[in-house]
């Protein structure tokens, strides 16, 4: 039920660029060290409107490891930080 109630909060809220910022801020300070993996993540903040959702998330990203361990896990403040790509993800496949 909690989950149902999540998802239609997300898919309601109007997301900015600020949210993938805060998401991508969010990535950078649980890779330090990892050289690779923050480059990943600067790549997808500076290209994520350039693809479609469904494309991220199929993508050799961390998007996809990052996204599944928060469902799994029930990681709420991941979740919540993910908000704008499940919404953008819910879009590519309700269409």
């Amino acid at each position: 039920m909690y989950t149902q109630i999540m998802k239609e909060i997300l898919l309601t809220v109007q997301f900015t660029d600020e949210h993938i910022y805060e998401f991508t801020n969010y990535c950078c300070k649980q890779s330090i060290g990892n050289a690779r993996q923050l480059e990943n993540i600067d790549h997808f903040e500076n290209t994520y409107r350039d693809h479609v959702a469904i494309w991220w998330y199929s993508n050799q990203s961390f998007i996809y490891s990052v996204l599944n361990r928060a469902l799994r896990n029930m990681e709420v403040d991941i979740i919540i930080n993910l908000g704008f790509f499940l919404r953008d993800l819910h879009e590519n496949i309700v269409i």
